[in-house]
């Protein structure tokens, strides 16, 4: 009985500690979509997603766009400013001309020190997520996966704000 009652306990316990892990992941990803739903700027929608990253995956982070001409320039990092070193530079620079992830955990370049997503919309490519891990050897899967889906929130709301933007511009034009 003893036996019996101690696998159960064990396995309930597993259990709990499953369902209080993915209620974390549900509790953060609710957050960062709130807030990103409330950003009414291309800057709002980047602190916010700079701030959510650093918090939930003790990381550093920076979100490089693309300018007019296709080429990316830094934007900005919330209240630190991450700068990356040239060979930093030229992971992200491939990351955004082959739109596909790049970086530490990954199988291409992943001598680099820092992980690189591009931000993607169905059109195009409009930038790249460079994110620098403090305090980690690997990434779990479900983590890994939770990352992906805070890319792809920061993508969706930094997108409409620049939709936004054009429409203001092209309103504006029109006027004058």
């Amino acid at each position: 009985i003893a036996t019996v009652t101690s696998i159960l306990t064990t396995r309930i316990r597993a259990r709990e500690y499953a369902v209080r892990h993915r209620e974390k992941r549900a509790v953060a990803l609710y957050n960062l979509a709130n807030e990103l739903s409330s950003s009414r700027s291309v800057e709002a929608a980047l602190i916010t997603t700079v701030r959510n990253i650093k918090t939930v995956f003790n990381a550093e982070c920076v979100l490089l766009l693309s300018d007019s001409k296709g080429e990316l320039f830094n934007t900005c990092s919330n209240d630190n400013i991450l700068t990356l070193n040239p060979k930093e530079f030229s992971v992200a620079t491939w990351t955004f001309t082959n739109g596909k992830k790049a970086g530490r955990f990954t199988n291409t370049l992943p001598s680099a020190e820092g992980q690189y997503y591009p931000l993607l919309s169905p059109r195009k490519i409009f930038g790249v997520a460079a994110i620098m891990f403090n305090d980690r050897n690997e990434l779990k899967i479900d983590e890994e996966t939770l990352l992906g889906s805070f890319i792809s929130q920061a993508g969706v709301a930094i997108e409409r704000e620049l939709l936004n933007e054009s429409t203001k511009r092209a309103l504006l034009i029109e006027e004058s």
